[in-house]
């Protein structure tokens, strides 16, 4: 029985790439309004004179269409797998510290993807080869691990301080 309770923690992490495409469509779905507008303020809070219609973030010449891939689902995805890796291998006691940390892990993945979003659309604010790369870069090359790993340090970072926190209480 011992043995099949270790196998069930490797069942459950395995249906997490199917259980991916079952919340990613609907998330996105939501997210992408919320997205466009949280980047479009984060622009002009930083003074960077943006203007948006729907998903599109645009300048004088230049902008960025927001769409499902950019909705930041699987970065908040790629946040919660990860935190339940961490449950699985170190179980938290408190469950208020475990739903504390669902919420951060959601706030922060999607705030990091705004950011992301809000950098590339200052790249590309401006008009030339090397604004072009510098976005492709971070788009969709090893520019955009970088926001990856963002959300993996802020979320490792978090749970191990609450595992501290739990045992320095007991």
């Amino acid at each position: 029985i011992e043995l099949f309770k270790k196998n069930l923690n490797l069942i459950f992490l395995s249906n997490f790439v199917p259980l991916r495409e079952i919340f990613l469509i609907p998330l996105e779905k939501y997210l992408v309004p919320l997205t466009s507008n949280i980047t479009w303020f984060t622009l002009k809070l930083i003074g960077i004179n943006a203007n948006m219609t729907k998903n599109i973030i645009f300048f004088e010449k230049r902008g960025i269409s927001i769409e499902d891939g950019c909705s930041g689902a699987d970065q908040i995805i790629f946040g919660i797998s990860l935190l339940m890796i961490f449950y699985i291998l170190f179980p938290i006691k408190k469950r208020i510290n475990f739903y504390i940390l669902i919420t951060l892990t959601i706030i922060s993945s999607f705030l990091e993807n705004c950011m992301r979003l809000s950098f590339l659309a200052y790249i590309n604010s401006y008009e030339g080869i090397y604004s072009d790369k510098l976005f492709d870069f971070f788009h969709n090359s090893f520019g955009s691990l970088i926001f990856t790993s963002l959300t993996f340090f802020i979320v490792s970072k978090s749970y191990f301080e609450i595992i501290k926190r739990e045992i320095r209480d007991v």
